[in-house]
């Protein structure tokens, strides 16, 4: 079977595309921030459109004891009880949601900073078609997006996988640019075409890693990162 994906060292315009990113995650959570600080909210939801490209703010939550603004209506009436948090958003056409849209579209400009595909000008990376209850793997070194298939000599354990079981149908998976730090290096995870081991995107001034010597860039990380846990809990005076 192929590797599905490609994996790269990110140097120049890739590096410089993922300070982007985390600069840009930290503009968004700082509005988001004024938001709830301006309406009492002790957090609020909303998302970029992947079709639009539009920020929308879905709802604000309102923790015991505050109460949404007067004039606000709730987003979950069925499930609201008493003395539960409250989720409301301004009604339409009121200043409120006047304000919160113009605040949206300011969020937006940094929303879509958010993601490599948009950084790097790469598109979208295709859905993967699934097989019904299909496991899928999040650890981000892998061979394929399957949990619990056939992977190379010398892969990490079944148990090392959290895997998701998917009781439908056959279904499609987001399969999008990935990029992690391990080590004192980035690295991007490109999805690959299909049935070839050919990158869909290879990102500028990027080197790419063979697949085996990621397996062991990601073993030391997790020892690493194994005994900084460890570390942190010693207690001296046992």
């Amino acid at each position: 079977m192929a590797a599905q994906y490609s994996y790269f060292r990110a140097e120049g315009a890739s590096l410089a595309a993922i300070a982007t990113i985390a600069e840009a995650k930290l503009e968004v959570e700082e509005m988001r921030w004024l938001l709830c600080q301006r309406y009492g909210a002790s957090s609020v939801t909303g998302w970029l459109d992947s079709q639009t490209g539009r920020y929308t703010i879905h709802e604000f939550q309102f923790g015991i004891p505050s109460v949404a603004p007067e004039g606000w209506v709730s987003t979950r009436p069925e499930r609201q009880t008493e003395g539960a948090p409250e989720r409301a958003i301004p009604a339409a056409g009121s200043a409120d949601h006047f304000y919160i849209t113009n605040f949206a579209g300011l969020i937006e400009r940094a929303a879509g900073k958010q993601r490599l595909e948009h950084v790097l000008g790469s598109g979208e990376m295709p859905f993967r078609d699934m097989a019904a209850k299909a496991k899928t793997s999040d650890r981000f070194v892998r061979y394929t997006m399957l949990g619990g298939g056939d992977k190379p000599a010398g892969e990490v354990a079944q148990e090392d996988f959290r895997l998701l079981t998917v009781i439908s149908g056959p279904w499609q998976s987001a399969d999008p640019l990935a990029h992690q730090k391990m080590g004192e290096d980035f690295y991007i995870r490109v999805p690959n075409r299909a049935d070839t081991e050919i990158p869909q995107f290879t990102p500028p001034d990027a080197v790419r890693i063979p697949y085996d010597d990621m397996l062991k860039i990601d073993a030391a990380e997790r020892m690493a990162a194994f005994n900084r846990t460890r570390a942190a809990s010693f207690d001296p005076g046992i």
